[in-house]
Parts: structure tokens; C-alpha cells; sequence
């Protein structure tokens, strides 16, 4: 007992001869697994040592060296092609320019002549090479240039008639083919009407040219009347189309005429937002929409003499509400400047559209019958019963397809695998499936409240918008 004391004193382990005997037969049992796993780790260690041998000796380094060179070429090639492209751009940009140089003049030069005599001469016809080429008309009183979406309907129809009359003139090449003017001339004053009108009856005169003038307004014979005496032009011959048609157009009596009046919009009065949006029939809440057709209710319940008002107009979109906001129509201004909802309408929507952004994040796109259809994944034998299960679901594509996985839906027996499998890659590759978390209500609010629309408005405006969005969206859900 001594010498094997001694023994472990002398190998540092003296530690042990207070350690009872159960107590080293479980140190034993941990030491023997432990074993285990060292000799499977150098097991590892082996194959690892054998695949860089093998990686070394073989030529795997070659075959990657292989790879980059092929897609160097490809690359090379592909940098080739783009060069030739840009030079053939270049090219063709010269050969535009020099045709401008040779041949625009000659129908600029009639174009101006003509506009010339439209307006007597207000105006200077010229083209604006820092613009892409557009026409520029000069006031030849103060010597500005202005844009054709600058000058006023009348001079931008004289304008554009000028240079179509011009191009034609140039394109036929002295075939002299006759020319259809469609109302050209409805926005002229009677001055410049009188000016066109006469410029025309000096093609009829000098170039013996048949032009033809389609008007629904009698009084427009009477003016080319006038225009083609003062030129002295042989008189133009006038046709009814009315009457050579036999009246096929006019109505038999006033009750063809009789038009229903138009339905008016209620007034709120002393409704509540809920009360009176179900009065005007406004539409759920779907957040899977597009923002631009919700109704204007949900951005404007708290103002309803604001929404009314809209409602009247016929107003009665999101989508309507920006086309007017873009014409800069004085509607449009008098509802931003005459309420607080009004000047922020603007702002609401475009926190609408960030809370819709955000709803939809991890709930895909609805599923109904034409998705279904459209993936053709689905046989007619189990078509009906695939749209009915997705109903159920809310058109939930992540539900539709736990369904098919479950399968122990009866109306689904004998449905293929590799179906359910060719439906899941259309919803996920058509963006059905959504593989990001929904959004809670926090975390939604946290993001949109983010926003610089958020920002414009106060926390507490934006705070219940979303609110009140969140709330309805739920309630559409279920």
C-alpha cells in the first residue's frame, strides 16, 4: 500500500487515494467514453488528412483554374460585345446628328414659316439642341422661349399643326396628297383662326393641294368663307355628313334625351365615422390591395365634412385623390388649404401605404380560383374541392399547402405528391408564400410610426390611424 502510495505521489496523482471506489468507477466510465471520442475525432483527423492527399495528388485545383479562365473568356467576350455596341450607338448618333444638319432645316424653315403666319408673327419657331431636340417657341415681343407645354392650348394646337403640316409637306416628297384636318383648329381665337384659314386656302390656290376639314361647329364654313375670299381661292364645297347618312344618328323623341338624375351624397350630419361610412357603402379594409383603390374614408374618418365634400366631386378613391393632387386643379388646392385633414391628406396616405407595406410582410399574396387555375398544378378532378379548401383557409397559401401536406383532407384522396409540390414552387415563386414572420401589432407600429410621413404628422394623428387600421384589417381577416 505504501509503494503504490508512492507510485501516485510520484505521478501527481496522490489526490486519488482519497477518492472512494464508486467514485473511480464513475471517473472510469467518463474516462472510457472519453476515449471513445478521441478515437473517433482521429478517426476525423484520418479521412481530413486522406481528402487533402487526395485534393493534392488529383486536379481539383486544375479543373477550378480551368473554371476562372472560362469565365475570364466569357467575360472578355461579353466586355467585346458591349464595346461594339457603344460604337455602334456612337455611330448612329452621328449619323442622326448629320441628318438633323441636312435635312431638318428644310422643314424647320416651313414649320416656322407657318407658325409665323398663325399667330402674325408673335412667335419664332425654333428647336432647342439642350432639350432633346424639342421645339421652342420665341415671343418675338420679349424674346423668351417657351416649352409647347408652356404656351396656351390655342398657339401649342397652331404649333403642332405647323410642324405636322411642314413634315407632311417634306414627306411626300411633291406628291401633293391630300391632307384631313380633324377640328384642328377648335381652340384658335377668331384672329388666328382667320390667319390659319387663310394659309390653307393658299395651298388649295398655289399648290393646288384637296384639303379636307372635318368641324362639327356651322360656323366654321362661314369663317374659311371669309379666309378664302380675302385670298381670292376659288369657294370650297361643304358636305353634311348628317344628311347624307339619312339622320341614321339623331334620337326618335326626348326620351332617348331623358338622363336619371345624379345620385346624391348624403351628408354625415351628426353621424358617427362608422355610422356614415356604412351609409356611403364604403368597401372593407383590404390590406392586400392596392393602397391607391381604398377609399378615401379611412384616411379621412376624422374629418367627414373634408370627405364629403371629396364624395361630391366624385372623389372617392385614393388613386382619384393623387390624379387630382398631380393637375394642381384649384379643387385640389382649395381642399389642402381648407382644413387641417386637407394639408395633411397627403401624408396620410402615405402612411397608409407604409402600415399596408408592413401588414403584408410574412402573410403572401390571397389565393383564390384564377391563382389556382393559373399554376396548373391542380387537376380538373380535384379543382373544385382545392377552391373550396382555399377559401376556408382566407386564401392563405401557407394553410393551403399545410392542408396538402397533411393530407387527411377527404375531398384531397388519391392527390398526387409531386402536385402538392409543383402548387408550393408556384406559390413561392409567384410570391403567395411569404417565408418572413407576420408582423405583430408593435412591431408594425414601431416601423410605420419610422416613417417621414409619421414624422409630418403628430404621434398622436398617427398613432390612431394605425391603430384604427390595425384594428379593421384584423377585423377583415376574420
Amino acid at each position: 500500500m505504501e509503494r503504490a502510495s508512492a507510485e501516485l505521489e510520484l505521478a501527481g496523482e496522490s489526490a486519488l487515494i482519497e477518492v472512494s471506489a464508486d467514485q473511480l468507477a464513475e471517473q472510469c466510465l467518463e474516462l472510457e467514453q472519453a476515449k471513445a471520442g478521441r478515437d473517433e475525432l482521429m478517426a476525423q483527423i484520418t479521412n481530413v488528412r486522406r481528402d487533402v492527399m487526395e485534393a493534392r495528388n488529383g486536379h481539383t485545383i486544375e479543373e477550378a483554374i480551368a473554371r476562372r479562365n472560362r469565365v475570364l473568356d466569357s467575360l472578355r467576350d461579353r466586355r467585346d460585345q458591349a464595346l461594339t455596341a457603344r460604337a455602334g450607338q456612337f455611330l448612329i448618333e452621328e449619323v442622326r446628328r448629320e441628318h438633323e444638319t441636312n435635312q431638318m432645316p428644310r422643314v424647320l424653315e416651313r414649320a416656322r414659316n407657318r407658325f409665323g403666319l398663325f399667330t402674325h408673327h408673335r412667335y419664332e419657331l425654333r428647336v432647342s439642341p439642350d432639350d432633346g431636340g424639342s421645339f421652342v417657341a420665341i415671343d418675338t415681343d420679349s424674346g423668351l422661349g417657351l416649352r409647347p407645354e408652356q404656351l396656351s392650348d390655342g398657339t401649342r394646337a397652331q404649333l403642332i399643326l405647323a410642324a405636322r403640316l411642314a413634315f407632311a409637306e417634306e414627306a411626300e416628297q411633291g406628291a401633293d396628297l391630300p391632307i384631313f384636318l380633324d377640328e384642328a383648329m377648335d381652340h384658335s381665337d377668331p384672329g388666328r383662326f382667320h390667319a390659319i384659314a387663310c394659309s390653307l386656302a393658299r395651298m388649295v390656290m398655289n399648290d393646288e393641294r384637296q384639303i379636307f376639314y372635318l368641324s362639327n361647329d356651322p360656323t366654321d364654313v362661314e369663317r374659311f368663307r371669309i379666309a378664302f375670299d380675302e385670298v381670292g381661292c376659288q369657294q370650297f364645297e361643304t358636305f353634311d355628313l348628317g344628311l347624307i347618312r339619312g339622320h341614321v344618328a339623331r334620337v326618335d323623341g326626348p326620351g332617348q334625351l331623358s338622363v336619371l338624375p345624379l345620385a346624391t351624397i348624403p351628408s354625415p350630419g351628426e353621424l358617427e365615422a362608422p355610422a356614415y361610412g356604412a351609409k356611403i357603402g364604403v368597401a372593407p379594409l383590404d390590406l392586400q390591395a392596392d393602397p391607391r383603390s381604398h377609399h378615401l374614408y379611412y384616411v379621412l374618418n376624422q374629418d367627414l365634412l373634408v370627405l364629403h365634400e371629396l364624395l361630391v366631386a366624385r372623389i372617392e378613391t385614393i388613386g382619384q385623390w393623387s390624379n387630382l393632387h398631380l393637375s394642381g386643379s384649384d379643387f385640389a388646392k382649395d381642399i389642402i388649404t381648407g382644413s387641417a385633414a386637407g394639408a395633411q391628406l397627403t401624408c396620410r396616405i402615405a402612411l397608409l401605404e407604409a402600415f399596408s407595406f408592413a401588414w403584408r410582410e410574412g402573410r403572401g399574396r390571397p389565393v383564390g380560383r384564377a391563382e389556382i387555375e393559373e399554376s396548373q398544378a391542380v387537376s380538373e378532378k380535384y379543382l373544385e374541392a382545392l377552391i373550396e379548401i382555399a377559401a376556408e383557409c382566407g386564401g392563405d397559401a401557407s394553410q393551403i399547402l399545410a392542408v396538402l401536406h397533411g393530407r387527411k383532407d377527404s375531398r384531397l384522396r388519391g392527390y398526387r405528391v409531386k402536385s402538392t409540390e409543383d402548387l408550393e414552387r408556384f406559390f413561392q415563386e409567384a410570391g403567395y408564400v411569404d417565408e418572413k414572420p407576420v408582423l405583430s401589432k408593435q412591431e408594425i407600429v414601431e416601423r410605420v410610426l419610422g416613417t417621414p410621413s409619421a414624422t409630418a404628422l403628430t404621434p398622436k394623428i398617427s398613432a390612431h390611424l394605425v391603430h384604427e387600421w390595425w384594428t379593421l384589417a384584423s377585423a377583415a381577416i376574420s
